[in-house]
């Protein structure tokens, strides 16, 4: 089976090469390691060159791409289409640290069934360099899209995806409205299309906090866009489960909420009534109201 893994990188010159090491010293190489720089300008491109001439590669093929600065939805299918016959994809962003048997342990685990779409490891969340709490993804197996509406999509770094899934769902959606929901909008749709397994074993590390911007903190308007990803999926989905569909819309009432709360902060008085009214729509709740009466 062959493997891809793909970086995408935007001014972390400090920090990448931690994440790129832990991909050439994994116990099972991948068959090819894109690093795609997305418009850098803290002089990745040559930090990289003296990486690589000094022996880094370990033996890992890697493929070294620059384009100007257009997202990491947009770095992510680059690396995708250099590759597109990969059985298998893994997406680590820039700041994330695998364990060393990350791929060894996804390929065994993935090896006896055709119907499986992806694999995840559990999440080491380390913020500032302090370690904080570890997820159990093992949660998330029951119903992978009701745990992604409850906790989010923050899995990409941590799992395995199979090729002909992502090509089928045409890799990440690049609209502007969506920045920063990117993961959620593939992940949601891609559990639709087969079984997704946990793999059991150390975690993988999702940093934060290190002194670098993520792409999903400088967007002012990031609760929005990410009630906007989980209320379009829920709109498309077909349930005739009520229960599971009430739940569904509970956590949609709290994420329109937040979002509410977000651009009443920011003095976005209108955008903010609008994200309390949808709140309400899912599911009323005197919290939405209250917020709706401090405009």
């Amino acid at each position: 089976m062959s493997v891809v893994v793909v970086i995408p990188v935007y001014n972390r010159v400090g920090i990448v090469f931690s994440t790129i090491e832990s991909v050439v010293g994994q116990t099972r190489l991948p068959d090819h390691l894109v690093v795609v720089d997305d418009g850098s300008t803290d002089g990745l491109s040559e930090a990289f060159a003296a990486w690589e001439e000094k022996g880094g590669a370990l033996g890992c093929p890697i493929t070294f791409i620059q384009q100007s600065n257009q997202g990491v939805a947009s770095a992510r299918n680059v690396g995708m289409k250099a590759f597109p016959d990969a059985d298998w994809y893994a997406f680590l962003d820039s700041d994330d640290l695998w364990p060393r048997d990350f791929l060894e342990r996804c390929l065994r685990s993935i090896s006896n069934s055709q119907d499986i779409v992806a694999a995840t490891l559990d999440r080491e969340e380390i913020c500032g360099g302090q370690k904080s709490r570890i997820v159990d993804i093992s949660e998330l197996i029951p119903d992978p899209q009701l745990w992604m509406f409850r906790y989010g999509a923050a899995l990409l770094s941590g799992t395995l995806l199979k090729g002909d899934t992502v090509r089928e769902l045409k890799g990440f959606a690049e609209e502007e409205f969506i920045n920063g929901g990117e993961d959620a909008h593939l992940l949601l749709r891609l559990a639709n299309l087969g079984q997704w397994i946990h793999v059991p074993g150390a975690p993988y590390q999702y940093r934060s906090g290190l002194g670098y911007p993520q792409h999903h903190e400088s967007v002012s308007q990031s609760r929005h866009r990410w009630a906007f990803v989980f209320d379009e999926f829920y709109n498309e989905m077909a349930t005739t489960d009520s229960a599971r569909d009430r739940l569904f819309r509970k956590v949609l009432a709290k994420r329109w909420r937040e979002a509410g709360d977000q651009h009443r902060r920011q003095g976005r008085k209108s955008l903010s009534a609008e994200a309390y009214k949808r709140s309400n729509s899912y599911s009323p709740n005197i919290r939405a109201y209250y917020g709706s009466l401090r405009l």
